[in-house]
C-alpha cells in the first residue's frame, strides 16, 4: 500500500479531518452553546473513542495504519478528538425524545453516517477490518449516539 495519498502522508488525513469537524461546528452550532455542550462532547466524544478505539484494537476487531506519532495504544488522537465537535453538533440539533419518529431518525442518521465513515477510512487503507464490518459500526454507532442522547441533560442557558 502507497503511504502518500494526493501529496500527503495519510497520517494527514486523520488531522485534516479533525480541523474540518471543527471548522463545521464553529458555523453550526452558535458560540453560546459551545460552553453548553463543551464537557459533554469531550467526554462523550473524546474520551469514549479513545477508550473505545483502544479497546477494539487490543482485542484485534480492527486496527489504524499509519498513525505516525499521534496516536494513543493503538487509537489515532486527531480522530479521536474530531468525534468532540461531531458529539457537540449532534447535541445542538438533537430533537426531544418526545418528538418519537424524529428522534429515532436523527439517531439512525448520525449512526449511517458513522458507518459511511468507517467504509470511507477502510477504503483509503487507514482502518483495516479483521473482525469488524460496516454493520458492526452501525451497531456500535447507534449505541453511542443513544446513550449520549439518554444520559445529556441540558442546562439552562446564561444570559
Amino acid at each position: 500500500m502507497i503511504e502518500e495519498f494526493f501529496g500527503l502522508p495519510f497520517m494527514a488525513f486523520y488531522i485534516i479531518f479533525a480541523f474540518v469537524l471543527l471548522f463545521v461546528s464553529l458555523f453550526l452550532v452558535p458560540k453560546k452553546y459551545f460552553k453548553l455542550y463543551f464537557y459533554d462532547s469531550l467526554l462523550w466524544g473524546f474520551v469514549i473513542s479513545i477508550i473505545f478505539t483502544s479497546t477494539s484494537s487490543y482485542l484485534g476487531l480492527f486496527k489504524y495504519q499509519y498513525l505516525g506519532p499521534f496516536s494513543v495504544l493503538g487509537s489515532p488522537l486527531w480522530l479521536d478528538l474530531a468525534w468532540s465537535p461531531t458529539v457537540m453538533i449532534f447535541l445542538y440539533f438533537l430533537p426531544p425524545k418526545k418528538m418519537g419518529k424524529r428522534f429515532w431518525v436523527y439517531l439512525l442518521s448520525f449512526s449511517l453516517l458513522s458507518m459511511s465513515l468507517d467504509v470511507v477510512f477502510n477504503g483509503l487503507g487507514l482502518l483495516r477490518y479483521i473482525f469488524w464490518s460496516p454493520m458492526a459500526r452501525f451497531v456500535v454507532a447507534f449505541a453511542w449516539f443513544y446513550l449520549v442522547a439518554k444520559y445529556h441533560k441540558p442546562m439552562p442557558l446564561e444570559g
